[in-house]
């Protein structure tokens, strides 16, 4: 009987402990379990913030074309020459000069801080192709603004005309 006394103290004892360990090692289990969760989700809340910035990236791309950081004068020149070229124009003459913005319409312009660049394209061609360099600077990604157009003379051996188109485009 002593010796199996013994035995269930000695038992309980070890036991005790042993079961202790275990209750502890079952909370730090739950904390660990907890702290996996709350990084599973901070984890998936950064890979959607991922995909919503690349999904804008496309837009953001398109309004640094559609409004440049930099005045880019070699890009806009390039762009007006193909723009002509494209509508079956002639450019005989491509003049660029940054402005600043000072007209009461400009206000709101000049309040956000844009540069504005003023264009003279001078084109000779027949009419229809002017029509068709008005509508791909309409649809042209850079931001171009027509502000006139003078119809100069007429060559009647190849029956064309010289335009001269003023444009203004801004940038940031």
């Amino acid at each position: 009987p002593v010796l199996a006394v013994v035995i269930i103290v000695f038992g309980y004892f070890v036991g005790w402990a042993q079961f202790t360990g275990l209750r502890e090692t079952r909370a730090q289990l739950k904390a660990v379990e907890a702290g996996i969760l709350d990084r599973e989700t901070s984890l998936a809340n950064v890979n959607k913030l991922l995909s919503d910035v690349e999904s804008k990236r496309e837009s953001v791309v398109l309004l640094d074309e559609a409004l440049p950081n930099s005045p880019d004068i070699p890009e806009l020149l390039a762009n007006l020459e193909f723009l002509a070229l494209q509508s079956g124009l002639v450019v005989s003459d491509l003049q660029i000069e940054s402005a600043p913005v000072q007209s009461s319409e400009d206000e709101s312009l000049e309040h956000a801080k844009l540069g504005v660049i003023l264009a003279e394209v001078e084109v000779m061609g027949q009419f229809p192709q002017l029509s068709a360099f008005l509508l791909n600077v309409e649809h042209n990604l850079r931001l171009l603004d027509v502000q006139n157009i003078e119809f100069g003379s007429t060559d009647s051996e190849s029956d064309t005309q010289n335009y001269t188109v003023n444009l203004k485009t801004y940038y940031q």
